[in-house]
C-alpha cells in the first residue's frame, strides 16, 4: 500500500458525509482509509457505516473507541494504516478531488512532511495541476519559527515513532511537525488543496484558546531542547519570544 488515509471523528455527523465524498472523488483514491471514531455522540459512526455499504469500491475501516482526544484518535489510525505514507484529514474537512494526484506527484525520498494551503471557500472548478506555482522547502528553522501547515493538509512517511504527544492537548501538530523535520526537510506545497470547515484558531476549536496554544508552544520549544543542540542554546530566545507573540494578539485582537 501507497497511501493511507487516517480521519478522527466526534460527533461530526453533520461534516463526515462531505469529508468522504472529498476522498471518493479522488483522481488518484487512496489504498486506504481509517476513520477513528472517538466516542462520538451522535449519529456520525452510523453514517460512516452506511457509507461504507454504500461506497465498497474504497477500503474504508471505521474503528470505534471511547473518548481519548483528537491526538489518541489519530495515533490509533496511524498504528493501524498500512500504507508507506499517511494522509491526516479531519471530519469537518474537504480535499480538492486532486489533492492525492499531486501530492502524490511531488513525493521525494528527500522528505518526510509534505503540507500545502488551506481555503475556507469552494474549490475552482478550473484548477490545472500543470500550473502549480512553486513548492517551498521547510526547514527545522522555518517550522521552530512557525507551524507551516493544518493538520487536514499534511502527508508523512509512516515512521511508526511518528506520533502525537498525547500528553499535549495544543500544537500538538506543530510538535510533531517538528520533530519530522528535524530529521529531513518538509516541502510545502503552494496550492490550496483543503477546504477547511472552519477559520484556524475560530471560536469553539483546540486552538481558540490563545493563552492554551502559547503553553503548547513553550512545552513544544522545552521538548525540542531537548534534542536539538541548536533550540537548547537558543531556549532563552524562544520562551520570550513566544509570551512576546501571546502579548501582542493579546493587545492587538
Amino acid at each position: 500500500m501507497f497511501i493511507s488515509v487516517v480521519i478522527p471523528m466526534f460527533n461530526a455527523e453533520k461534516t463526515i458525509s462531505q469529508t468522504l465524498n472529498s476522498i471518493k472523488i479522488q483522481t488518484l483514491l487512496p489504498d486506504e482509509v481509517i476513520i477513528v471514531n472517538d466516542g462520538s455522540k451522535d449519529n456520525s459512526s452510523k453514517i460512516v457505516s452506511e457509507f461504507i455499504k454504500e461506497n465498497d469500491a474504497i477500503n474504508i475501516t471505521l474503528i470505534n473507541e471511547k473518548n481519548g482526544g483528537v491526538s489518541r484518535a489519530r495515533n490509533i489510525g496511524i498504528k493501524r494504516a498500512k500504507g508507506k505514507y499517511i494522509a491526516l484529514l479531519d471530519a469537518d474537512d474537504e480535499w480538492h478531488p486532486k489533492k492525492i494526484e499531486i501530492v502524490n506527484a511531488m513525493i521525494d525520498s528527500k522528505y518526510n512532511l509534505y503540507g500545502h494551503a488551506s481555503t475556507l471557500d469552494d474549490f475552482n472548478n478550473s484548477f490545472d495541476i500543470e500550473n502549480n506555482k512553486a513548492s517551498v522547502e521547510i526547514t527545522f528553522f522555518d517550522m521552530l519559527i512557525k507551524n507551516r501547515f493544518v493538520t487536514p493538509s499534511v502527508v508523512f512517511y509512516n515512521d511508526q515513532k511518528f506520533l502525537f504527544d498525547e500528553e499535549m492537548h495544543h500544537t500538538e501538530d506543530h510538535d510533531l511537525w517538528l520533530r519530522m523535520t528535524y530529521q529531513k526537510p518538509a516541502l510545502y506545497i503552494n496550492q490550496k488543496l483543503v477546504k477547511l470547515g472552519r477559520p484556524v484558531l475560530s471560536k469553539g476549536g483546540a486552538s481558540s484558546d490563545t493563552w492554551k496554544m502559547r503553553k503548547g508552544e513553550l512545552k513544544m520549544y522545552i521538548n525540542a531542547s531537548k534534542y536539538s543542540t541548536l533550540c537548547k542554546i537558543i531556549l532563552p530566545i524562544l520562551l520570550p519570544f513566544s509570551i512576546f507573540k501571546f502579548v501582542k494578539k493579546s493587545l492587538i485582537g
